[in-house]
């Protein structure tokens, strides 16, 4: 699918342009919820997307500076679900399921603050 210029599209046509490995994220602001929620429901495969983009997409790489949610459902935490992400650098660890992921080894999650040492 391709989105034309300047085009309003629904959460669910946007999702729909992401692709496996993609890398993406948002600034401290602001956070598109409603794409987080079709994101985590395209990637579960609910609410009538086509059977064969179950799944889909994995192994994404998030970049964000502040945590984003309520610590239980909310923000980021549509995004913790084993596969959806294969990387994460962020600001703030203190959402649960991100969180649970990163300690189980499965995601590895970076803190932005480590990642600027690490390059002086």
């Amino acid at each position: 699918m391709e989105v034309d210029g300047g085009k309003i599209v629904s959460a669910a046509d946007a999702v729909r342009v992401i692709r496996d490995h993609d890398t993406g994220g948002f600034v401290g602001i602001g956070f598109a919820a409603e794409i987080a929620c079709a994101l985590e429901h395209r990637f579960l495969d609910r609410n009538g997307y086509d059977s064969s983009s179950a799944g889909t997409p994995r192994a994404l790489t998030l970049i964000y500076p502040a945590g984003q949610g309520d610590g239980h459902q909310r923000g980021l935490n549509h995004l913790g679900h084993q596969g959806l992400l294969r990387r994460a650098i962020g600001g703030h660890w203190g959402l649960v399921k991100l969180q649970q992921l990163a300690v189980a080894n499965r995601n590895p999650l970076y803190d932005k603050q480590f990642l600027v040492e690490e390059a002086r």
